[in-house]
């Protein structure tokens, strides 16, 4: 693996202002293209969004029950948790492109496996297991370490469109992976997401080269800003972004698993269920848009409470008058999740600096993905106490309202405006 000065480190940055985010989409758009691409078949991506298709063909075929099959997320989560630190210290020092360059085949391949599981529930879990270890070398944690290295004056704009790969797993995995399943068999469902992850290679080996340039005369030096992992760990700041992850991961992937059946309990039919979660992920792209342009030029406390208090407002109307407000609440919460992202990517390299951020983010994610483990099982709970989803989207707007409150919490930037670097110029002998 190569120098993390070569492939690991932020590239001096553009200058400020609107040429200076020109030129960084001119030099740097083939590796944000990359980012984009790498997420869509990364996790969460193809093989996230994709999966619940999978949950009927594995009941029918091995007589698994649904909370058995639906434990995958569980134990990809569980995965994840595992290996987040340690493959953030190897983005840290290594750099981005190498740990994602070796990560892509060992992720395609788990995910291959599982068209030859025979019956066993241990196999399911197993391959989830090994699926969510090498998760976070192909997930926000390492594509984002390749984008705020290259980028500073458009970074809110360029980390909006890099989780929009995302956004278009979301709105096409669900279709793509039924057709294929119908078509085919949930066997070859499995190795088609395989095969696809092992697509993001190409992107990554050409596109994800290092982002310092050099002139004739002189080497530009970067030289990192920011806290260590130890300083980040003692820093407040830092355990109240890691408490929004918490708080986000919680309510918002209990309501994504829960929507489809919460709209047909409230009368809508299938196809109508369907078409607006088609619509969630049209207005989650278009929130991490849209949000990402706005971080370039507003607080991210600003940003992240007003979305966040319009997803408490949506969540609540959502649950009290579900026939009228269906449609325009599921497109606030879509709009929302989805801004939250590229708000989530945006705080560690501005309030904690990129000195670290592999590791830093790495903690982050463990504590983001506790939430996002429990989500589900919680909300199902509440449901079943309450018998409607009633309870359960009143506490996801009440949990919405909080994070809210978190990020106005998170006050002014203590790093200078270009973030995460200075740079000093070294005679090239």
């Amino acid at each position: 693996m190569s120098d993390a000065r070569t492939t690991g480190q932020p590239a001096l940055a553009e200058t400020a202002g609107p040429s200076g985010a020109a030129l960084e989409f001119r030099r740097h758009s083939p590796a944000l293209l990359a980012t984009i691409i790498g997420l869509c078949l990364g996790l969460p991506g193809l093989s996230n969004y994709g999966f619940s298709v999978f949950i009927a063909p594995l009941k029918a075929a091995f007589g698994w029950s649904i909370p058995d099959i639906s434990a995958w997320v569980f134990f990809l989560m569980l995965g994840s948790c595992a290996t987040s630190v340690f493959v953030g210290r190897l983005v840290d020092r290594h750099g981005a492109r190498a740990v994602i360059l070796v990560a892509i085949p060992l992720f395609a391949g788990a995910l291959a496996l599982a068209a030859w599981m025979t019956g066993n529930i241990w196999q399911l879990r197993l391959i989830a297991l090994l699926v969510g270890a090498v998760g976070p070398a192909v997930s926000l944690l390492a594509y984002s370490q390749a984008v705020n290295e290259r980028f500073d004056a458009a970074r809110g704009t360029a980390l909006g469109l890099m989780a929009g790969g995302i956004a278009i797993s979301s709105v096409l995995a669900p279709s793509l992976m039924q057709w294929i399943c119908d078509a085919y068999g949930w066997r070859a469902g499995f190795i088609f997401m395989g095969a696809a992850a092992l697509g993001a290679f190409p992107f990554a080996y050409f596109w994800l080269g290092k982002p310092a340039t050099l002139n004739l005369t002189r080497r530009t030096a970067p030289v990192v800003s920011g806290m260590t992992r130890h300083q980040a760990l003692r820093a407040p700041i830092f355990w109240l972004i890691a408490a929004i992850a918490l708080v986000v991961g919680l309510y918002s992937t209990g309501v994504i698993f829960n929507l489809m059946p919460f709209l047909t309990e409230a009368g809508l039919s299938r196809p109508t269920a369907a078409s607006y979660l088609g619509l969630f992920g049209l207005f989650m792209f278009g929130g991490k848009l849209l949000c990402g342009l706005m971080l370039d030029r507003f607080p991210v406390p600003l940003i992240g409470g007003l979305i966040l208090l319009a997803q408490s407002a949506a969540l609540a109307a959502l649950g009290l008058r579900p026939e009228e407000y269906a449609a325009a609440a599921i497109a606030v919460t879509g709009f929302s999740t989805g801004g939250q992202i590229a708000c989530s990517t945006y705080t560690i390299p501005r309030y904690v600096g990129m000195k670290a951020y592999g590791q830093v983010y790495g903690v982050a994610q463990i504590v983001g993905s506790a939430g996002v483990g429990a989500g589900p099982y919680l909300f199902s709970s509440l449901r079943e106490l309450s018998t409607d989803y009633r309870l359960s989207l009143s506490v996801a707007a009440g949990l919405a309202l909080l994070a809210a409150c978190l990020y106005a919490c998170l006050g002014r930037y203590p790093l200078r405006p270009s973030g995460a670097m200075q740079s000093t110029d070294v005679s090239v002998t």
